[in-house]
């Protein structure tokens, strides 16, 4: 680079320039020309004298230096202050930035020397302009500022505004600290609420208290208890329960159902019996229609006698009513004594028609109750006639009972009966005896005979035995003198009154 000349060089008085070119003598020592003027080969303006390159119109003294490794000053020094040294800086930690407390200005840059003094601590090669901001209470990246923009290790801080823990997660700020009203968590849903959050408890009115994106699950902490009421009928399974904010179809408040799966079973259903199902949901068993606690013998082949009465069963106590309370086969046992039945009428001998088809006696209710012969009830003779009554015969008090030998109407008369003892059971026509006996107790006894007693004046073929309808007793009927026959025909051939009031009075 040549430096440009000064109009008048330092220490050079004005002064018109002098040919010398034209001198035949050496001039290299500085001397004066021919004609006596100083000599200045280069027109430097500075004489050879004092010219160090008098040959060089850039070097003399007073020149400006320039880094060209040749002393332009002519100070015997190279480069010094030269005017285009070039300012470096130190970049100790090699982050491509300098140090401005160590500014270098040479000609040539050290080593490792940079052009920016940009550096704001040279001893860590993270802290530069291009430094990432990190949260350690440091300025990184040299701006003047500790911890700030969106840092390398930012968190994420949610606001908070109900206080209650939870951040809102649609307005939040990243910062190495949490700042005022800003906390990590986020998962509020209602910020302005302080009762919504995760950790909030469920309750019924159809807010999602713990913001789990659901209304009134859980059940809710105020949930009421109901039970699942499957079939419909609109009482609940005891047995399942569940809990819901409001009655819904397939729940009930009820929990009395017994059968969750038929609807037609429920408490204050009709129940039917012997169906084996507890439509009523009562929980007895469905062969104890009566509710007495004991099962009908007729179907279940429990202890029940009478599975319509529930005072009748195996523990009832006896009474007189023409039932068999106990179950015990009897009927009115205790309360039947002898003369409460009267054998009022006998037809032994019929006419016309064979004595093993048409005989019959007459039985009278002398009491003031109903007589049932349920059982425990015999007929026998003298000999060996004996039967056991089946079934049921009841004699209202005050009534008759006709029993047959034969139930056929075509054979016996024409006679309908209360009862068919058949063969087990022979009259005699002229002799005989006929006892009635309950439970081991005699309720009344006949004998007859034709050979004493004054019998014959009442016993005739095809005419009825009758005691005197005005002496219906037991104790009356022992008293031959008290019978008499028959004058009402109820058949062509014989005459009598079955099942009826006597004609003899």
């Amino acid at each position: 680079m040549m430096a440009c000349l000064p109009e008048k060089p330092i220490g050079v008085e004005d002064r018109e320039p002098v040919d010398d070119t034209s001198s035949s003598s050496d001039d290299s020592s500085g001397g004066d020309d021919d004609t006596g003027a100083p000599v200045d080969a280069d027109g430097d303006g500075v004489s050879a004298a004092t010219d160090c390159d008098d040959n060089d119109a850039s070097r003399y003294p007073g020149a400006d230096e320039v880094c060209d490794g040749e002393d332009q000053d002519c100070d015997e020094e190279i480069d010094e202050d030269a005017i285009d040294r070039v300012t470096t800086y130190a970049d100790e930690d090699k982050d491509g930035f300098g140090d401005p407390a160590a500014p270098l200005v040479a000609c040539e840059p050290p080593a490792g020397a940079v052009d920016n003094a940009e550096d704001c601590d040279d001893g860590d090669a993270e802290v530069s302009p291009d430094g990432v901001e990190t949260c350690d209470g440091r300025d990184e990246d040299c701006d003047g500022e500790l911890d700030e923009g969106l840092t390398a290790d930012a968190e994420t801080f949610y606001a908070d505004g109900d206080g209650d823990g939870y951040g809102d997660p649609d307005l939040s700020v990243q910062a190495c600290a949490a700042p005022s009203g800003y906390l990590s968590q986020a998962g509020d849903c209602d910020d302005g609420d302080a009762g919504v959050n995760p950790d909030a408890t469920e309750v019924c009115g159809g807010a999602d208290e713990n913001c789990d994106g659901e209304t009134d699950e859980g059940p809710p902490i105020d949930a009421a208890l109901y039970y699942i009421d499957d079939d419909g009928d609109s009482f609940g399974d005891p047995s399942a329960t569940t809990r819901a904010c409001a009655l819904t179809a397939g729940l009930s408040e009820d929990d009395t159902d017994c059968d969750d799966s038929d609807a037609t079973s429920y408490p204050g259903a009709s129940d039917v019996c012997y169906d084996a199902v507890d439509s009523d949901c009562l929980g007895d068993s469905d062969f104890d229609c009566d509710g007495d606690g004991y099962d009908t013998d007729a179907i279940k082949g429990g202890d029940d006698c009478d599975d319509t009465a529930i005072s009748i069963n195996p523990t009832a106590k006896e009474i007189q009513d023409a039932a068999d309370n106990n179950c015990d086969g009897l009927c009115d046992e205790g309360f039947i004594s002898y003369g409460d039945l009267v054998i009022t009428e006998i037809m032994q001998d019929p006419k016309t028609l064979k004595d093993n088809e048409a005989e019959w006696f007459e039985l009278y209710n002398a009491g003031s109750a109903d007589i049932s012969m349920c059982g425990g009830w015999t007929i026998y003779d003298g000999g060996s006639d004996l039967h056991i009554l089946s079934g049921d015969v009841l004699i209202t008090a005050g009534a008759h009972a006709l029993f047959l030998r034969n139930s056929d109407t075509g054979k016996n008369g024409g006679l309908t009966g209360d009862y068919t003892y058949g063969s087990d059971i022979q009259l005699d026509n002229s002799a005989d005896e006929l006892f009635i006996e309950f439970d081991g107790v005699i309720i009344d006894e006949l004998e007859y005979d034709s050979g004493g007693d004054d019998w014959s004046a009442a016993m005739a073929q095809g005419f009825s035995m009758q005691l005197n309808a005005n002496l219906y007793s037991a104790l009356d009927n022992d008293d031959s003198l008290n019978w008499s026959k028959g004058t009402s025909s109820y058949e062509k051939d014989n005459k009598g009154t079955p099942a009826a009031l006597n004609d003899a009075l």
